[in-house]
This record gives C-alpha cells, sequence and structure tokens, in this order.
C-alpha cells in the first residue's frame, strides 16, 4: 500500500467546492480525467454505502466513515467490483480510505487529499488526480448552473417510481416542511404533457401551483422535465442491491439562496422516502 497525498486552491467557499465534487453532475464531469462515465451513488450520510461506479457496473463499494457537508468526507474502500459484481481474486482495496478535507482561507478554500492504493495505481494516480482536481476548480470557481439532492430507499423500483410520478401517491409526501403539503397533483407521464402539483401552507396562508412539462422519459431509470420557467430538472433512479437512489439535479432560480434551495428540495426527496416507509 502507497499513502499519496494531494494539494489544490480553489478562489471559491467551501460549500461550492463541495459541491463541485459531490454534486452528480459536477462529479461526473471530473471524473472524465480518468476517461470513464462513474457516479458516486450514496444518501451523503455518515456509515452509508458508497457506490463510485461506472455506467458497465465497474468501481469500488466503500462506506462514509466520516462526514462533515462543506469542511471533511472519509471514504472507507471495500470492495472492487466488475460489472456490478464484488471481484473477489485479486489483491484487495478493503480497508484503503480515500479523505477529502477543506479549509477555508482568505482567498478561498485550501483542499488536501489523501488516498490510500494499491502500489501499481500509484503512478497514475500523481498524474490524474491533479488534471481531476483542475476540472473541479473550474466547476467551483463558475457561477453554480445547478444543484443536486440525492436518498436512498430500501424499496423496489416499481414502488419508487410509482411514488415520484403518480399523481395519486405525490400528493402523500410533496412537501418541504410539516406546515405544508400537497393538496392537488394531476399530469400525464408522456413526453410533451404536462403535471401540475398545488404546494400549499396548511394554515391556507399561501397557495401555488408548479407546473412542468415532460421533455424525456426512460421508464423506472430516468426523467428529464422544465419547469415554465424554463428552468431544466433530472431525475435518475438506479438501484444496488435492494435500494433505490433517486437523484435530482435541478438549475436553480435566483431569489433564495443555493443553500435553502437544496435543503427544501431534499426534504421533500426525504418525505418521499418516508411515505414510502411508512
Amino acid at each position: 500500500m502507497i499513502t499519496l497525498s494531494f494539494e489544490h486552491h480553489f478562489k471559491a467557499t467551501p460549500e461550492r467546492v463541495w459541491n463541485a465534487l459531490w454534486d452528480d453532475a459536477n462529479y461526473q464531469q471530473w471524473m472524465e480525467a480518468f476517461s470513464v462515465q462513474s457516479r458516486a451513488l450514496t444518501d451523503w450520510q455518515l456509515g452509508s454505502k458508497v457506490y463510485f461506479i461506472t455506467t458497465e457496473g465497474d468501481g469500488m463499494e466503500s462506506e462514509i466513515g466520516e462526514i462533515i457537508p462543506n469542511q471533511r468526507i472519509a471514504f472507507h474502500h471495500l470492495h472492487q467490483l466488475k460489472k456490478g459484481e464484488i471481484v473477489t481474486t485479486g489483491p484487495t482495496w478493503n480497508g484503503y480510505k480515500e479523505i477529502y478535507t477543506l479549509t477555508e482561507t482568505e482567498t478561498g478554500t485550501q483542499l488536501h487529499m489523501t488516498l490510500e492504493t494499491l502500489d501499481h495505481y500509484a503512478d497514475y494516480f500523481r498524474e490524474v488526480f491533479p488534471k481531476a482536481f483542475a476540472i473541479v476548480q473550474h466547476i467551483a470557481e463558475q457561477p453554480e448552473k445547478t444543484l443536486t439532492v440525492t436518498t436512498a430507499i430500501p424499496a423496489p423500483l416499481e414502488k419508487v417510481w410509482n411514488a415520484f410520478t403518480q399523481p395519486e401517491h405525490v400528493v402523500h409526501w410533496n412537501q418541504a416542511s410539516p406546515d405544508w403539503h400537497c393538496p392537488k397533483a394531476e399530469g400525464v407521464l408522456e413526453v410533451g404533457q404536462k403535471f401540475t402539483y398545488t404546494m400549499a401552507a396548511k394554515d391556507g396562508s399561501v397557495a401555488f401551483d408548479l407546473v412542468g412539462i415532460y421533455d424525456e422519459i426512460e421508464p423506472m431509470q430516468f426523467l428529464r422535465y422544465h419547469f415554465e420557467d424554463h428552468r431544466q430538472i433530472t431525475v435518475s433512479f438506479d438501484v444496488m442491491g435492494d435500494t433505490v437512489y433517486v437523484t435530482q439535479t435541478f438549475q436553480p432560480e435566483n431569489i433564495h439562496p443555493h443553500n435553502l434551495q437544496k435543503m427544501g428540495w431534499q426534504s421533500i426527496l426525504e418525505a418521499l422516502k418516508g411515505y414510502l416507509s411508512s
């Protein structure tokens, strides 16, 4: 085993660098430095599994051993994966760690990253990680174009898909806080058709309709739609074992702070998870 260390400075806040590293669309972008199409499937909770996995099902099964959002995350690698299956032959990655630490400075954020690796990968990682972090820097130092939220739901894929897309289910979970609800939902799950969800305060003080139009539908896998203000949203449904990872990437509006928007969208996904667990 060899331990590698990397340093990189960003002219951006720790929150922006964190999002550039781990938001789904951004992660896919900087993984291109490794010449792979890869994602990190997880709910970003302490102790949760993380699947660093390519479109072919190759990658790594790990767990989150430590996480302080916008500051530090430690991945504890468990198994190498090949076509979605655990590799049982050859060298093992079990117990190896990959740690990212963000420190705010007067001019931005300093990233310190350590990686425990098999010896024969060391030269490759020494060459490629600096290139990857240059892509992260480009993302972090540009205006934030998208935000991502995700949750992990231990339920059958069909049940999760139906709960997310069928109006009779949407009314039971589509709220960001207990003092709001979704009294009405209607729509047709077809490309070019629209859906309308009524979002309302339970005390009757305010209500509005959220209207979207479906642009792309891959049943049980992927949705892309847009709101009336032309903001684009994608939703992916990925299955690992008995868990469905629901990931939403959305273009933020320009009224509320991005962190509040992300919290609101995350709360709605957690309400979906709660509904399916009840």
